[in-house]
């Protein structure tokens, strides 16, 4: 019961939790980069595809967006993550990772995939120019 004491007074005490679109629709700053791993993996291609889309209107000319997403090719522990740890993400491939950018318009010359050395992980890189 104290810890529930607890819990209460402090969420009186903390701001209000503002979703990411709160963010993405009050702020007329553009950026260089924009920059994501580790979210959107959990992301349903629908909602992936729509935040690539509002990315692209807080870029600068010339910038890049950069999404990291799991390797649906190469990930050794994802029988760990989800038997063990029931942890589930979209894993997506190369071809998915491109495939979801165009649905969300850009061009194919605007993009390409990188990958890190052990390959767990894929980068979709998205070059913007106006």
């Amino acid at each position: 019961m104290l810890r529930l004491r607890f819990l209460s007074s402090l969420r009186s005490k903390l701001p209000p939790i503002k979703p990411i679109t709160y963010f993405l629709t009050v702020t007329k700053q553009t950026f260089d980069l924009i920059w994501s791993a580790g979210l959107f993996d959990y992301f349903d291609d629908k909602l992936f595809a729509a935040l690539l889309r509002r990315f692209r209107n807080y870029l600068k000319s010339g910038g890049e967006i950069v999404v990291g997403n799991f390797n649906q090719d190469h990930n050794p522990s994802r029988a760990y993550m989800e038997i063990l740890g029931n942890w589930f993400l979209h894993h997506r491939t190369e071809q998915q990772l491109i495939d979801l950018a165009q649905k969300a318009d850009f061009e194919h010359w605007q993009l390409s995939v990188n990958r890190e050395p052990e390959n767990v992980n894929l980068f979709l890189h998205i070059k913007v120019s106006r």
